[in-house]
């Protein structure tokens, strides 16, 4: 990893990826919380200690919306978690999240709605760590403009 996590500490960021969302399984609304329970239901039974899985929740919890890093594994986290907003997939990743938004929520948002949450999302949206700024602040500006060109074209017809 580039920011230098091994040991205990990487098994622990490990751990909590693999739980962060495993709450949609119950329900979208604080999702994160529902992980934390599963994680501390199931972790003691595969010798995780009370310490550890604090850890683990904490990583878990930083990924909230707004997120709220405040040690380095929760930054790491926090970045991987949003690390398609860097990439050149975003736009086929966020019409899949779109889509997959209409079917929870129940009502589709326009053209225009929907590019001018990205556009604010992206405009604030800001990496934690050295290693996730490195590698995806180039790409999330292009993104940041394609989504402002998909606007003004919204707005030309």
């Amino acid at each position: 990893m580039r920011e230098g996590v091994t040991g205990e500490d990487r098994m622990l960021l490990l751990t909590a990826a693999w739980f962060h969302d495993v709450g949609f399984t119950e329900q979208v609304a604080d999702h994160e919380l529902i992980g934390i329970r599963i994680a501390s239901e199931v972790l003691p039974g595969f010798g995780y200690t009370p310490e550890q899985i604090q850890v683990i929740s904490g990583i878990i919890l930083a990924t909230r919306l707004p997120q709220t890093p405040h040690t380095l594994l929760e930054a790491i986290l926090v970045d991987a978690d949003l690390d398609v907003l860097g990439r050149e997939d975003y736009v086929v990743r966020h019409q899949e999240l779109r889509q997959e938004m209409a079917v929870v929520n129940g009502t589709p948002h326009t053209d225009k709605e929907w590019y001018l949450v990205q556009q604010d999302f992206l405009s604030n949206h800001h990496y934690f760590t050295e290693a996730a700024r490195a590698l995806r602040d180039a790409g999330k500006a292009r993104n940041l403009a394609l989504v402002l060109a998909r606007l003004a074209e919204l707005s030309d017809s």
